[in-house]
């Protein structure tokens, strides 16, 4: 897979708007708290690639959070990992959505970093993006399927928290929490990275080589790890309210190194809400490698 910064450990290697029936009459979003606006054409806000007259549309939500948007993830040639899904998803319109740092470079060119009240606003952003996307989409008599993964599975977490599951078909939520633990956002706050070497237990990084990456990944965007502290910060079992998510599909690895294995709070969570879970071996990308985990996960989607 490309060098994401998939939350706590592969970072060493690297808001609400009023919809309106015509997209182009939405206006941007002038919030003096947050680093950036919006442009107010909303096809400006995804890159779509593939059958654009497809009945089926595949908005994905990257890793990260990156500098720039990764539109070859599910194109045939972009990543072996996302192979599988690039076949299956070949015949639909599949969209990639900004977030807030790929849409504007204003947050990563400033030299302070952002507090937790301004990347929480930021975060905001990546909602009020989603949003209008899918509707935009929706509003054509679309099929919508929503996919996630790592920090962008907590930005579709998110989404579902701030605007339910209802406004499209399907949620594909790989890699992703409802809790995190404290210990990792409030410490990613500050700049210090934590991994999950078993798959349960936080751990402080200490080997030299990673720390040097992570600091040089650091002083190309001083505000990245706030940003995505934010978001895993959330306890997303209290802030979602949907009574019935069975269009949920959450995939989860219990060897996950990047953001652990779902607690049992979690997967009690998500089966009371008639979530679909999906358990698979191979840790953070173990949706995408082997192709058997990838199928699985692929034919609940489209079927």
């Amino acid at each position: 897979m490309k060098s994401h910064f998939n939350l706590t450990f592969i970072v060493l290697c690297f808001i609400f708007i009023t919809s309106c029936s015509n997209d182009d009459d939405e206006t941007s979003i002038n919030n003096s708290s947050s680093v950036i606006d919006l442009p107010t054409d909303v096809e400006d806000l995804f890159i779509g690639k593939g059958n654009v007259n497809s009945e089926t549309v595949i908005l994905y939500e990257q890793g990260g959070p990156i500098t720039y948007l990764d539109s070859d993830f599910f194109e045939n040639g972009g990543t072996p990992e996302s192979e599988r899904f690039a076949t299956a998803f070949e015949n639909y319109y599949r969209v990639y959505v900004h977030q807030a740092l790929t849409v504007s470079s204003e947050i990563c060119s400033r030299s302070d970093k952002l507090t937790k009240e301004q990347s929480a606003i930021e975060n905001e952003v990546n909602i009020e993006i989603l949003d209008r996307v899918i509707k935009h989409f929706k509003s054509s008599g679309k099929t919508v399927y929503v996919v996630g993964h790592s920090y962008g599975g907590f930005v579709v977490t998110k989404y579902l928290a701030e605007k339910g599951n209802a406004p499209a078909d399907k949620f594909l939520i790989m890699a992703s929490r409802l809790e995190m633990p404290s210990v990792i956002t409030d410490n990613l706050f500050i700049g210090i990275p934590y991994s999950f070497a078993d798959g349960i237990a936080p751990t402080r990084t200490t080997n030299p080589e990673e720390l040097a990456l992570y600091e040089d990944f650091l002083n190309n965007c001083t505000s990245v790890l706030s940003i995505a502290a934010s978001a895993l910060s959330e306890q997303y079992t209290t802030t979602i309210n949907s009574n019935d998510l069975s269009n949920i599909i959450f995939a989860y690895s219990p060897s996950d190194e990047q953001v652990g294995g779902l607690l049992e709070s979690e997967i009690t969570f998500l089966n009371s809400k008639n979530a679909e879970l999906i358990e698979v071996d191979g840790g953070h990308n173990g949706m995408f490698t082997p192709f058997e985990n990838a199928n699985v996960i692929i034919n609940k989607l489209i079927e």
